[in-house]
């Protein structure tokens, strides 16, 4: 990662020039009281449905954060846990900016979660970035939100390589959470797809429940004889009942597949075929990841890394009103370049087809 240690060196010396520069939450440097510190509280789902998720992009904001404090700047980050309750991700909010007096925050994972933390940005004028919202969401705010996610739109050409690599699929069965900043989008990607491809849907399900029954689901779906399922929605669950009603099809799932390689005690065998899109961390973010965790960077870990960079660099740009610095970032990330000078979701990673099999995790197209 020699890359990212020289980039942020060479911000090192930009904040030596500026660290008695104010540093606030407004447009102007003089309405708050200047701090000498970047202090980051982060809302997370460390515990509820989105806990691995939230594991995930805790270690990825922590290298980040090792990273940053390992070449001498004054960074503090506090971490809350928003247990994936929007109620309780505001209170954490409030919290982080009334009594913490933090710079800036970052949060949370899913995009229901993010959106009631939008305006309370905004009003505070406290900068708020996201590692899991998508671009929609850049309409309502008035400049203190950004977005470091890559973005599910995106992710429609890696099943678009799935259907050209499997011409004999004509019916699809799709599944997804029904929340519209993530399953809301795959559901219209699929669409999509379907409709360019003249392919048969034979179901389209959007379920709210993090664990819905799919083995009282399934039987009606499977006797519409679907060629394959595209899914986004609770992976373990759905495998295991699958597998157990005996469907020998292709199933297409969303990134969220890899939350079943943190659980330990789930039979990978059951993932033997099955294929999943999602973006590629790079060689170098991969490399020390892994060897600070012992863990692959999944579940979009660099989203979160990427969050904190991004603040970290705005900040040694504009220590007075960094959320200009950040509408002007344009550099590569761990995944892909991010650029914000467009949109305040700047996160431009390719995504891929990838496919379980013999054991192991291959890249498809």
């Amino acid at each position: 990662m020699k890359r990212n240690v020289i980039g942020i060196a060479a911000l090192i010396i930009a904040w030596s020039l500026v660290s008695a520069s104010q540093f606030t939450h407004a447009q102007s440097p003089s309405d708050k009281s200047a701090s000498a510190e970047l202090k980051v509280g982060v809302i997370l789902g460390l515990t509820g449905p989105a806990a691995k998720w939230g594991k995930f992009q805790r270690l990825g904001i922590e290298l980040a954060a090792k990273e940053i404090k390992s070449s001498g700047a004054p960074l503090n980050v506090i971490f809350e846990d928003s247990a994936s309750e929007p109620s309780k991700a505001v209170t954490a909010f409030r919290k982080l900016v009334s009594v913490d007096h933090v710079s800036a925050v970052i949060g949370d994972i899913f995009a229901y979660i993010t959106e009631p933390l939008i305006p309370l940005a905004d009003q505070e004028k406290v900068l708020l970035v996201s590692p899991a919202t998508p671009a929609s969401m850049c309409a309502r705010t008035s400049g203190f939100f950004f977005s470091t996610a890559t973005q599910v739109p995106d992710a429609a050409r890696g099943f678009e390589v799935f259907l050209e690599r499997n011409s004999a699929v004509r019916r699809l069965a799709l599944i997804y959470f029904d929340d519209p900043g993530w399953g809301g989008q795959y559901h219209k990607n699929w669409l999509e797809l379907a409709s360019k491809r003249s392919l048969q849907v034979t179901d389209r399900v959007g379920i709210s429940d993090f664990r819905p029954d799919f083995k009282a689901l399934l039987p009606k779906m499977l006797a519409k004889q679907p060629d394959a399922f595209f899914v986004a929605h609770e992976p373990e669950t759905f495998i295991s009942a699958a597998r157990a009603l005996g469907y020998k099809g292709k199933i297409v799932f969303a990134n969220n597949i890899q939350e079943v390689l943190v659980d330990s005690s789930f039979d990978r065998a059951l993932l033997e075929g099955v294929y999943f899109v999602d973006t590629l961390a790079g060689p170098e973010f991969m490399e020390e990841f892994m060897k600070l965790y012992d863990s692959e960077p999944i579940l979009e870990s660099y989203n979160g890394y990427e969050a904190l960079r991004a603040l970290f660099k705005a900040w040694q740009l504009n220590p007075a009103d960094p959320r200009k610095a950040f509408s002007g970032l344009n550099y590569q990330g761990a995944s892909g370049p991010l650029d914000f000078s467009q949109s305040c979701a700047g996160n431009r990673s390719v995504w891929h087809l990838k496919q379980f099999k013999g054991g192991k995790i291959l890249r498809i197209g």
